[in-house]
């Protein structure tokens, strides 16, 4: 690869990571930058308001549907830092604000605080880092939820297009109330990432297992999972524009019997999803987002399929 485009091609390659990483409850995405940073230090910060449809309003991690359906409004901010502290060296800290408001269910209101930080070193063939994060959420104006990760990773390329990912993340999940349902999580995963036109489009497939170590057993499981996604970016109106979709599969076996079934569960969860996203200017634009999520258990309460419809504009500074 020619030196002087390998800068332009790592920022697309971390912004690619970035739309195609999202572990088991969690999501983000991102854009490439489009020019080479002109500084070792740099603030990002991205701001969307929209609102939503829910076919079935839920809670997956209470094993909670409504069968119901109901219209939201979504508001979400973030603001990043990355500087080098050495050569090679980077580091990176990251605040996100997710906050939903339901029409008609309340008691379903989330809001969610995210706070994470990077330190990665490049050794040339490969890189190195860390990442920790601090998820904060509330449900219903109540607390709800705490998780707390740590997760090293490595990652390179082992041929000019294709980059490989893989990490270890240990987690703590601790509930305000259920806390029987409090567990320490570990998580193996490892992501190939094919880039068909440098970072302008790209194709990622990833494999992972999970397991979780519950206060009770009834709540203990052993998952696999897989996930494609497909990413192309393209002109619009003279700006960068961003079309994706992707299929998520995870299948979970669970330890101790449920009470209410009289037997230990089994869940296969697919999830297929889709956006686009259009700018309008060189800094704010527009998005529509579409999930579909078939969740089959033995369990009733986790066993319902939802479609989830998204439109929101936001800015990215």
């Amino acid at each position: 690869m020619d030196r002087t485009a390998k800068p332009y091609f790592k920022l697309g390659l971390m912004a690619a990571i970035g739309s195609a990483m999202s572990p088991m409850g969690t999501a983000q995405t991102t854009d490439a930058p489009k020019a080479q940073k002109d500084t070792k230090s740099e603030w990002s910060f991205e701001v969307s308001a929209g609102v939503e449809h829910d076919s079935n309003v839920s809670v997956n991690e209470l094993d909670s549907n409504t069968g119901a359906d109901d219209t939201a409004l979504r508001f979400r901010a973030e603001i990043d830092f990355e500087t080098e502290i050495a050569p090679e060296t980077e580091l990176k800290f990251g605040y996100t604000l997710s906050d939903k408001r339901f029409d008609k269910f309340s008691n379903f209101d989330l809001q969610t605080h995210i706070f994470s930080g990077t330190v990665s070193h490049d050794f040339g063939p490969a890189t190195v880092g860390v990442t920790g994060r601090y998820i904060d959420a509330s449900l219903g104006g109540d607390g709800f939820q705490s998780v707390t990760q740590v997760s090293p990773y490595v990652s390179g390329f082992v041929a000019k297009n294709v980059f490989l990912r893989g990490a270890y993340t240990h987690a703590k999940k601790e509930f305000d109330v259920q806390t029987t349902r409090d567990a320490d999580v570990q998580t193996f995963d490892a992501d190939a990432y094919f880039f068909l036109d440098g970072s302008r489009r790209y194709i990622v497939v990833g494999l992972e297992h999970e397991t979780s170590d519950a206060n009770d057993a009834q709540f203990s499981y052993d998952a696999i999972g897989g996930q494609v996604r497909v990413s192309q970016r393209f002109k619009f109106r003279g700006y960068t524009a961003r079309a994706q979709a992707g299929w998520r599969y995870e299948s979970r076996d669970f330890d101790g019997v449920t009470p209410s079934i009289g037997a230990p569960r089994n869940d296969d969860r697919h999830r297929l999803n889709a956006e686009l996203e259009l700018p309008i200017t060189e800094k704010v634009f527009v998005a529509a987002e579409y999930e579909y999520g078939d969740f089959s258990s033995n369990l009733p309460t986790a066993d319902y399929k939802q479609n989830v419809f998204t439109l929101r504009v936001g800015a990215r500074f």
